[in-house]
């Protein structure tokens, strides 16, 4: 029973993470985001990667916007966070060349992937996917708060993403805590 519970609580708070980049989320999700938290020691580079679980969401624009923190710890314990983001959307490439956050400068942006996917009538799906890099001094002062990213294309327009803080909070307690 108290398996059951458990398994509810974590599918509920899951979901609740993907709705509609909404900032007010339950602050029970973040242990949630901290128990999704997949810890992978790479033996050969004796460091550590630390993946969150994935927000999932739609925006005006018809885009699928699937997004997540991830992090590196090295064997000295430096580490090093980005948000990797895959964008889905039909049609023409967008070609997504840069990051903001809100409230700063741009960010450091790496398109890790760009391919066309299933394709009807001439109309294909488009996927990009980025990795945004992130400071652990940026992710602590706006663990209370979350945080927006707006990811800009060189053919017009944005895609905006929210980070919601108890996303924040799981994911910086799992990297600090898991595999110590």
């Amino acid at each position: 029973m108290k398996r059951l519970a458990l398994c509810l609580a974590l599918i509920g708070g899951l979901c609740a993470c993907s709705h509609n980049n909404d900032p007010q989320i339950k602050a029970d999700e973040a242990q949630a985001v901290y128990l999704d938290t997949v810890l992978a020691k790479n033996g050969n580079s004796n460091t550590q990667s630390y993946v969150g679980p994935t927000i999932n969401t739609m925006d005006a624009n018809n885009t699928d916007q699937t997004f997540g923190l991830q992090a590196q710890k090295t064997a000295q314990g430096t580490k090093n966070y980005q948000l990797m983001v895959l964008l889905v959307y039909p049609n023409n490439w967008r070609l997504y060349d840069s990051a903001s956050l809100v409230n700063q400068d741009k960010v450091t942006f790496n398109v890790v992937s760009r391919e066309a996917g299933a394709c009807f009538n001439g109309r294909c799906l488009m996927r990009e996917m980025m990795a945004i890099s992130l400071t652990e001094d940026f992710l602590i002062k706006n663990a209370k708060t979350g945080f927006q990213v707006n990811i800009h294309a060189q053919r017009g327009g944005e895609s905006v993403l929210f980070v919601p803080s108890p996303y924040i909070i799981g994911f910086m307690d799992a990297a600090d805590k898991k595999g110590q």
